[in-house]
């Protein structure tokens, strides 16, 4: 028996991104501009594909330094920031969709493969402005050095979600927007593998003993982003199950414990479209033999989103003989009642 591939490490086991890995992240970006950008002097634009992207790419840059000057202890950055969000929030809502068409591995690919996540240009920025948003919530009020910069420490944490989510966002229309084809795909499998860790990371377990915690917009668009980057593609569906990669048991936990009842279902339809095909062979990544039984791995799925130990036994028979049979079509005109039953099941532990 040929050994299985080895994965991709879960965020979780990531070291928090750092501002020396960010800058290396920021250099390599800009010697791939730099030559580029040579290559494009004196060629035609109608001959030369990148030719559009290359402001484009100008702007990412001048975006990611904006956040490493920010970082870097020059507190007067802090009203530049905020000054700036809308324009970020819209340049990786909308326009970052265009560095799409350079190779993928400049933006997504990992410089370290130590730490893929972290490491990874586009996935490395968004990993760090997410530790920043934790340790800005961490930070005693006192420790913000100057009166004047107490407004924009709030208004910076605000930012930095704003981004996460117009990230999340931005891969979501794109994704709805892409023909599917080999590029699509391809562009799935890349983005993938770093994105499902990252997700993990953003939308997992977090730390119960901090109070502070995203809003859950950042982490509905986060799990929009990974619902589409699945569709049609078996590779990521895998990814998601992958308990060392993603796992059940993050879908499970934000079913479970949301603070905000449309990231629940958003976790739920995230669960039902990865979960193991009703049909043999259906929607299987190549390579992978179909379980002999597709009901029972489908059962065994659908048992772990709904662990009797948190929803309880009659609840999770229920919607796991429930679900295991239902088709996409049915899961959707369905899913309104499906809701309802979470919901009174709420209520009912509760009592």
């Amino acid at each position: 028996m040929a050994p299985r591939k080895k994965k991709t490490p879960a965020a979780n086991d990531q070291p928090p991104a750092s501002l020396e890995l960010l800058k290396e992240s920021y250099q390599a970006l800009q010697e791939f501009h730099q030559t580029v950008t040579e290559k494009a002097q004196g060629v035609s634009p109608n001959r030369f594909a990148g030719a559009n992207n290359l402001s484009i790419f100008q702007q990412l840059l001048e975006y990611f330094k904006t956040i490493i000057d920010h970082q870097t202890g020059n507190q007067k950055d802090d009203a530049r920031l905020v000054k700036e969000c809308s324009r970020l929030c819209d340049f990786f809502r909308h326009q970052v969709a265009s560095l799409y068409a350079l190779p993928l591995k400049n933006i997504f690919a990992p410089i370290k493969p130590a730490f893929p996540v972290t490491s990874s240009p586009i996935l490395g920025l968004m990993s760090y402005i997410y530790e920043a948003k934790l340790e800005r919530c961490r930070a005693p009020f006192s420790l913000v050095r100057e009166t004047r910069f107490k407004d924009d420490s709030e208004h910076i944490g605000q930012c930095w979600e704003r981004i996460l989510a117009a990230f999340g966002e931005g891969i979501r229309i794109f994704m709805n927007n892409a023909q599917h084809g080999t590029k699509t795909s391809q562009f799935q499998i890349l983005v993938g593998n770093v994105f499902y860790p990252f997700l993990a990371h953003v939308a997992g377990f977090q730390n119960s003993t901090n109070p502070h915690r995203l809003s859950e917009y950042v982490k509905r668009s986060l799990l929009d982003a990974g619902e589409a980057l699945s569709g049609g593609s078996a590779e990521n569906k895998e990814l998601i199950r992958d308990p060392t990669i993603f796992g059940p048991a993050i879908l499970s936990h934000i079913i479970f414990n949301h603070s905000d009842f449309i990231t629940a279902n958003t976790a739920l339809q995230l669960a039902f479209v990865v979960a193991p095909p009703l049909k043999m062979g259906k929607g299987l990544p190549k390579g992978v033999k179909a379980p002999i039984d597709t009901k029972t791995a489908r059962r065994n799925w659908f048992i772990q989103i709904f662990p009797a130990e948190k929803f309880g036994k009659p609840f999770q028979e229920e919607m796991v003989s429930q679900l295991v049979s239902m088709s996409s079509k049915q899961f959707w005109v369905g899913l309104g009642d499906i809701q309802d039953k979470i919901f009174q099941n709420d209520h009912s532990r509760l009592v």
